[in-house]
């Protein structure tokens, strides 16, 4: 599960950060994923070396698209942690994406991109 599209999402939200630049493209996602216009609470959580390190949980009153960047961005960057995740931990981390569907609770965690532990 851990080439899924949310979970690429939530990677590219980061990644627009450190790059500085738009990855991702709102319109074309909704248009091919319309379920990603539902409103969702969703929770983003980093692990680096399988401890959190930061955790996010947006509200249910927002498109699932615009609440996984959101919570991407806020769990990365806006952490009540010291240090914002670096790129060389964002190339360590695993993230893990919980969704909160009328059905009950559903997540997947994905693989770091770097298969080794981080050392601070």
């Amino acid at each position: 599960m851990g080439n899924s599209l949310l979970l690429k999402l939530a990677r590219d939200s980061m990644l627009e950060v450190y790059q500085a630049k738009r990855l991702i493209d709102k319109a074309s996602l909704l248009e091919e994923h319309p379920i990603l216009a539902t409103p969702m609470a969703c929770k983003i959580t980093i692990y680096l070396n399988e401890k959190i390190f930061s955790t996010y949980t947006s509200g249910a009153n927002t498109p699932l698209l615009d609440n996984i960047i959101l919570a991407a961005k806020k769990a990365a960057f806006e952490t009540d942690q010291k240090h914002i995740l670096t790129s060389t931990q964002y190339l360590h981390a695993e993230i893990e994406l919980t969704l909160f569907t009328a059905d009950g609770t559903m997540s997947e965690r994905d693989k770091p991109i770097v298969n080794d532990t981080f050392e601070a």
